[in-house]
Parts: structure tokens; C-alpha cells; sequence
């Protein structure tokens, strides 16, 4: 069975989302008879190229997804991965667009897939029947108790003679909505200030993403009570800063956003043979017997030589990294739910239709250049402000103020014949095609028509959209149709508000 996970871009491939939570189970599923790919989502470039049996939608926050899942359903197994909150937070008019994005995609998509138990309840309330697997983050392949056991006692041996704690800090530092990241390393740097004057120097090594490091942040940081050198974060280092590092220092804020973030840092430091100090929000509560929580009993642990991570309870440890983030378990249980939702979807094949997608305020030309390689439409509506050679533009006549639908002249074919014959030549040439004309007679009350060709406000947005949506509808029958907008100004159409009836 061939299973491909879509990202948006080959850059994401090297976050944590992909590297840690499918790369470290490939192995594993191939094993078990699943060819696992990741790929991104622009080099789907036709519909031939669509050959896996399972398609996992991750991080694809534009209409491109919805495009694909709407063409792909009942034809192949289609779910999306929701390993970040941003659709928690229904206050949020920042996550307007996301939220919206994600009420249509969940009622087209086959399952969806998160890391925590607590993102389920997150994705039950876009879709209370769709099947949803965790997918714990395994923990890195290859570790082992013989390494564990020399690294700890070296760490040990040099903290108590140098006199000196490594402390380590590592992850995205920031994030463009939320405050996450350095922000918490400086706003719960009081533990750090605990670990002085007790007969260790502390010496704190942070890595991260060279976006975050902006003079707010470094402003923050110059205020921590502790010495610190920082680098730009790379696997490499990574690894070079937990092989070095005592203890690493891992605060978590009590926000929606970070409460649901997965256990991968304190995993991978844990099997790495470094201590974790936490603060904050207990994120880290199904590894709690491997944890510190407070910061004078690791150092009373350190002065005895007794840390909660030693060689005597390597087995206990064992037992619980096997229970939360064993590779092998995790791809087994991935696997098996993956076959149960092929086996579920099998031999339900919709009948092929037209999907198009709508253009709003703002949207890219990747989107409508999609869509056209796969066969759909793409249609500008008189919000949109790109240029591109759209197959339908939804024009406003600056003379009778009539709501017209301009159609490329190649893609006239596609309209029932009764509409073809109304249709007349445009007259002038757009973008190198000859369009056609249908008036909209029966939108003249909509408030489209209202505000002539002026569409600075976005007041009038959602029932513009859903105008244009039922028009669409009108004209191809069974048509569905995706919006493409990546505003944070303006609304969505409601995918479940009921159609305006408008017709041509």
C-alpha cells in the first residue's frame, strides 16, 4: 500500500513535523507493507501522478488541500495531519482563515491524524464522526542502553568535578502568532536563577532558529540570570548540544497552542542521557518519573549523584519509552489504522465532477496553477487583485451595473448547451483568451450589485462569495467548489450556510 504525505514545500521536510514523526517510522511501516513518501504538494503537476492508495494533507493551510481532497474523494483514502492548535482559539479573528479551512476540509476528508489526545476533542468539534489516530512522536531510532549508560556517567563525573552545570535549550524559538519558544526560556528563567550560588557555574547553550533571533528576543535573553552562548539550530548541533549538556531546560506556557504540543523535545533529550527541568504547563507529565520540576531538587539529586535518569532505572526508563514513543509500536499502530481506513473507503468511488476554486482578496498563483494542471477552474471573483489567466472572471459592467460571468473560450464546452447558446463574444481580448459572456440577471438585489465595482469593503465578503458559489452551482451542476483566500481581513463563505439560489 502506498501512502504519501503532502507538505507544502521541500523546506518543511527538515521540521521536526516530518523528520521526527514520519521519517523515524519508515522503517518500521515498510515492514509492514506500507511504502511511505513524502512529497510536496507543488510537484503534484497532474492527475497521473495521484498513484497512492492514502494521501496525508500536512500543514497544506491553502485551498490546494480542499482542491485535492474534494477530487480524490471516493476514488482514494484522503486525511489530514493537525499537529499544531491554531483552530482552538474562536476568539482568535487571526485564525479566521484557518478555522475555516479546516470546517471544510473535515467534512470531506476520509480521517485526521494528531500527536496528543487532547488535539482529538480540537478536531471533534469540526467533525464529531470523523476517525482520528494519535500518532505519539517515537522516539529516535537506534538509541540504546549501553550509549545511555557511558553518557550519563560521563555527564555525572564532569558536573561534580568541574563544579559546572551544562544546560541546554533547544527548538523554534518563535512563533509569527503566538508567543512561544525564547520568550518562555525568558519568562520562566527564575529556575535558572535557582541553580546559582550552589556551588555550580551554570553555563547555558541555547539553539534555535535564526528568524527568532530578533533584538526583542536577544534583549530578553541578555536579561537571563545565567551565562549563555547561542547558535543557529541544526540536526548536527543538536545532537552535539545533547551529547554536551547535563540538563536541558524545557518551559512550557499554558496557552492552547503550546498545551498541545507533542513530547518529542523531552523524548529526544531523555534517550539522549540529558535531565529535563520543566516549568510551567506539565506537557511533560507522561514522562513525570524522568522530570524535574524543580530546580533545587536536581541539584540536591546532582550532589548526591543520584539523578532521576541513572543506570539503576535504565529498565524502568526502558519501559516507559517503549509505552509512549517506541518506534515500532507507533508504526504498527499507524499502519493498522491506515489499513482499516483503506479497507472502510474501498469500492465507494463518486462519479468524476468539475471543482473549481474561487479567488478572494488574497491568494497565490500556486493555487490557481494547480487547480488548471488537475483539470478544474479556476475562477477570479471581483475581490481578487491577481492577475493571472483565469478560465471564469466575475466581472461587474461599469455601465448597467450587471454581475457578469466572463468564460475563456476554450473552456466553453463545459456549459450545458442551453447556456452556451446565451453566451456572446466579449469583445475585447483578456490575457491573450477570448472570452464569452453570461449576465447574471437575477443577482441584482445581492449586495455585490449593491456596491457597484468598489470592494474595499469586505463587509459584504461572505455573501458575495456564497453569491458567486450558488452561480457556479447554477451553471455545472454537481460542480464543488474550493475558496482560495489567505486574508486574515476577510470571511470565508460558510461552508454550511444554505445557497443564495442565484443563477445565470
Amino acid at each position: 500500500m502506498k501512502v504519501c504525505v503532502l507538505i507544502p514545500n521541500k523546506e518543511y521536510a527538515t521540521q521536526a513535523g516530518v523528520r521526527i514523526r514520519y521519517q523515524r517510522i519508515f522503517s518500521v511501516v515498510g515492514l509492514e507493507g506500507i511504502n511511505l513518501s513524502v512529497i510536496p504538494i507543488q510537484d503534484i503537476t497532474a492527475v497521473s501522478d495521484l498513484d497512492s492508495d492514502i494521501y496525508i494533507i500536512s500543514k497544506c493551510y491553502d485551498a490546494r488541500a480542499i482542491y485535492l481532497a474534494n477530487l480524490l474523494k471516493g476514488k482514494k483514502c484522503v486525511g489530514v495531519d493537525i499537529f499544531d492548535d491554531y483552530f482552538s482559539q474562536i476568539d482568535d479573528s487571526r485564525f479566521t482563515r484557518l478555522r475555516l479551512w479546516l470546517s471544510e476540509l473535515a467534512t470531506v476528508v476520509d480521517f485526521a491524524m494528531c500527536a496528543t489526545p487532547a488535539m482529538i476533542s480540537v478536531i471533534r468539534k469540526y467533525n464529531s464522526s470523523l476517525p482520528v489516530h494519535v500518532l505519539n512522536d517515537p522516539a529516535p531510532i537506534g538509541w540504546d542502553d549501553v550509549n545511555i549508560r557511558k553518557t550519563l556517567a560521563a555527564k555525572l563525573v564532569y558536573a561534580r568535578k568541574e563544579k559546572t552545570i551544562k544546560l541546554g535549550w533547544f527548538g523554534m524559538g518563535d512563533n509569527p502568532n503566538f508567543p512561544v519558544g525564547l520568550r518562555d526560556l525568558a519568562a520562566f528563567s527564575d529556575d535558572l536563577l535557582l541553580l546559582k550560588g550552589r556551588g555550580y557555574h551554570v553555563d547555558l547553550s541555547v539553539l534555535t532558529n535564526a528568524r527568532a533571533m530578533t533584538p526583542d528576543n536577544l534583549k530578553r535573553l541578555a536579561r537571563l540570570p545565567v551565562d549563555y552562548r547561542m547558535d543557529i539550530w541544526s540536526e548536527e548541533k543538536e545532537q552535539e548540544l545533547l551529547e554536551d549538556s547535563l540538563i536541558c531546560f524545557l518551559p512550557v506556557n499554558a496557552q492552547n497552542f503550546s498545551i498541545m504540543k507533542s513530547l518529542n523535545r523531552g523524548i529526544t533529550a531523555l534517550v539522549s542521557g540529558t535531565q529535563i527541568l520543566s516549568a510551567g504547563f506539565p506537557l511533560y507529565e507522561p514522562l513525570s518519573r524522568f522530570v524535574y520540576k524543580d530546580a533545587i531538587k536536581f541539584i540536591t539529586d546532582l550532589d548526591s549523584g543520584k539523578l532521576l535518569l541513572c543506570e539503576e532505572r535504565l529498565m524502568e526508563f526502558d519501559a516507559l519509552i517503549r509505552e509512549v514513543a517506541c518506534s515500532e509500536r507507533e508504526g504498527e499502530k499507524f499502519t493498522l489504522f491506515l489499513q482499516n481506513r483503506a479497507e472502510t473507503n474501498s469500492g465507494v468511488v463518486e462519479k468524476d465532477e468539475f471543482i473549481a476554486v474561487l479567488h478572494g482578496m488574497q491568494t497565490v498563483g500556486d493555487v490557481h496553477k494547480f487547480a488548471q494542471r488537475l483539470g478544474g477552474l479556476s475562477i477570479s471573483t471581483p475581490f481578487c487583485q491577481t492577475n493571472l489567466n483565469f478560465d471564469i472572471r466575475f466581472e461587474i459592467d461599469k455601465e448597467s451595473k450587471e454581475l457578469e460571468m466572463l468564460i475563456a473560450e476554450k473552456k466553453l464546452q463545459l456549459l450545458p448547451d442551453e447556456l452556451r447558446n446565451k453566451a456572446v463574444p466579449c469583445g475585447r481580448i483578456i490575457d491573450r483568451n477570448y472570452y464569452k459572456v453570461l449576465k447574471i440577471y437575477n443577482a441584482a438585489d445581492t449586495p455585490l450589485i449593491r456596491t457597484g465595482s468598489v470592494f474595499t469593503n469586505v463587509a459584504c465578503y461572505n455573501e458575495v462569495i456564497a453569491t458567486l458559489k450558488s452561480v457556479m452551482e447554477s451553471t455545472f451542476p454537481g460542480i464543488k467548489i474550493a475558496c482560495s483566500e489567505l486574508s486574515k481581513s476577510a470571511w470565508w463563505i460558510d461552508v454550511n450556510r444554505p445557497s443564495t439560489g442565484a443563477k445565470v
